[in-house]
């Protein structure tokens, strides 16, 4: 079998810990390659033995990462090396796969301080380029941008999509009834996330609706968002957990009364599918991929548009029949996303790339 290297590092991470569970650990099962994987020392990771577990100091983002990397794998120059996103060891003479999920540092790069960072970021997109044998992206709309921004060839780049974790159709659905009917969007709490947006809005839909509370679940919330909902008066009202198990997310999704995804923009949007496989309605914008992704099973809203964002808040909350409309239609659209599917894409993908 050939050798390859994945790069596990980030596996417990929020978002991309899921991408890289559910399509190295597939690639790992199929018994395809002779798979070894670099994770954080002492944190080990993924269905290997410990004789396939490659212990790194350096973490992604690091400078450490690219002597560490390199050093550590100068003996398996030949085996394809696999980073689940765009920042690679640069000085690495291994084959790369690399994937990347968005372009969100370019399409708005007045949320990433200081500006050092997206320079960083577009210095090793322009290397992917150059570099890598197989680029994959996670939407049409992200291979869209990669073409558009910085003049990739389409041929160069596959679009393999995400999947909803077979959990989030397994998990038995509880007899629960929440004391307060709640909204509820889960995900971190990062500019483009607009979540900003959605507490004004949600602060003029409390006053109509005054027995609807909104859950912030995923990241816990940072300083300027405890602040704005402190402000905006609205602290009774909203929560905010953190993070949860995935179980409970899957619970948290059951009792609420629709889900609600204000996005600027996404390489996927994955949340919101999930919130589907659970037979939800959906709420939310199109940006980047997510119109795409969601199809004709979402409310769509305006993310730049107060108006807009509150009229489908309104209307979710007051006509059952819509999300009910929206709830089947959700559950069936997001059946069309899984991972065994994504696993065996991409494992063709380096198949016939590396000739394995």
């Amino acid at each position: 079998m050939p050798d390859l290297i994945l790069d596990a590092r980030k596996l417990g991470d929020y978002g991309i810990g899921s991408y890289i569970q559910e399509i190295f650990s597939g690639i790992i099962s199929s018994d395809k390659f002779t798979c070894s994987a670099l994770v954080m020392k002492d944190k080990g990771g993924l269905n290997l033995p410990r004789e396939r577990l490659i212990p790194c100091r350096s973490a992604n983002y690091e400078l450490m990462e690219q002597f560490e990397i390199p050093w550590k794998l100068r003996a398996q120059r030949k085996a394809p090396f696999f980073s689940p996103h765009y920042l690679f060891p640069y000085l690495l003479k291994n084959p790369l796969i690399i994937t990347i999920h968005d372009l969100i540092h370019f399409k708005f790069p007045q949320f990433f301080k200081p500006v050092t960072k997206v320079k960083i970021a577009e210095r090793f997109i322009m290397s992917a380029q150059k570099k890598a044998s197989l680029i994959i992206t996670v939407s049409e709309r992200s291979k869209a941008d990669l073409c558009e921004l910085f003049n990739f060839n389409p041929d160069q780049i596959a679009v393999v999509y995400n999947g909803v974790s077979e959990i989030f159709f397994t998990h038995p659905a509880k007899e629960f009834t929440p004391k307060r009917p709640y909204i509820l969007h889960i995900g971190n709490h990062k500019p483009h996330k607009n979540l900003g947006l959605l507490l004004e809005v949600f602060e003029d839909f409390s006053r109509e609706h005054q027995e609807i509370d909104l859950i912030l679940a995923g990241t816990p919330p940072g300083k300027d968002l405890k602040r704005q909902i402190e402000k905006l008066g609205i602290s009774a009202r909203v929560k905010t957990p953190g993070y949860l198990s995935q179980e409970q997310l899957i619970d948290l999704i059951d009792a609420c009364l629709f889900f609600v995804f204000p996005s600027l923009y996404e390489g996927f949007g994955l949340p919101p599918l999930e919130a589907m496989s659970r037979g939800k309605a959906v709420l939310s914008s199109g940006g980047g991929s997510l119109s795409e992704i969601l199809g004709t099973a979402a409310f769509y809203v305006d993310p730049a548009d107060h108006h807009s964002m509150l009229l489908g808040l309104r209307q979710l909350a007051g006509d059952p029949n819509l999300r009910n409309q929206l709830e089947n239609l959700g559950f069936d659209h997001s059946r069309q996303f899984s991972w065994p599917k994504a696993v065996a894409q991409t494992i063709s993908l380096i198949s016939n790339q590396f000739g394995a």
